[in-house]
Order: C-alpha cells, then structure tokens, then sequence
C-alpha cells in the first residue's frame, strides 16, 4: 500500500478550443503522482484513463488507462490500477500492468 495518497475520484473533459491535443484531467494527475512517488513514472510521462469499472456503492473501483513516456505518441504500459474508495488510495499489490511491445 505505499503511495497512499487521497486521489480526486472526478474526471473533467477535454478542453474546448485545443485541436487534437489532450490534456490530463486531474484525476490523470493525480494518479501520475502517486505514480512518481513510487517510481513507477518518471517526471513528464502522461496517463490517460481508458474506463473506470466498478459499483456506486462497491468500496472498490478498477481503473483501466495508458502511461506514456514523453515525446511519444504510442502508450508504453497499460495498467489496471485497483482503487479503494474508503481510505482513497490506490491498492499497488492488487494493481496489475503489462507492458507494450516498442
């Protein structure tokens, strides 16, 4: 469970008036983060949120969605991150990722 920070569970979309370019919401953020703080990612690299899976009233939510390194355009590892409503962390021993051919 290291890594344990409050996460914002709120998703915005994308900008308006920026052509083709995505910015991260601040869940993405917050979750790149934590991903820092344990060296998962390094400074730079992006995430995006594929899906959020799970109940309302679940204590648990699976995360599905992409890191990226920087100035890359093809997404390096995918991840399925487990996320625990009640203490609003994200659980790493229960998180699973795989990673993609380069």
């Amino acid at each position: 469970m290291t890594g344990a920070r409050p996460l914002v569970m709120r998703q915005a979309g994308h900008k308006p008036g920026q052509k083709g370019r995505y910015t991260m919401t601040e869940l993405e953020k917050e979750i790149l983060k934590a991903m820092i703080e344990t060296g998962r990612a390094n400074e730079g690299w992006r995430f995006k949120i594929q899906s959020i899976e799970g109940s309302q009233y679940s204590d648990w939510a699976i995360i599905i969605g992409t890191l990226t390194k920087k100035r890359c355009r093809k997404p390096i590892m995918g991840w399925e991150l487990s996320y625990y409503k009640p203490k609003d962390q994200i659980w790493w021993g229960r998180s699973k990722f795989v990673r993609f051919a380069e």
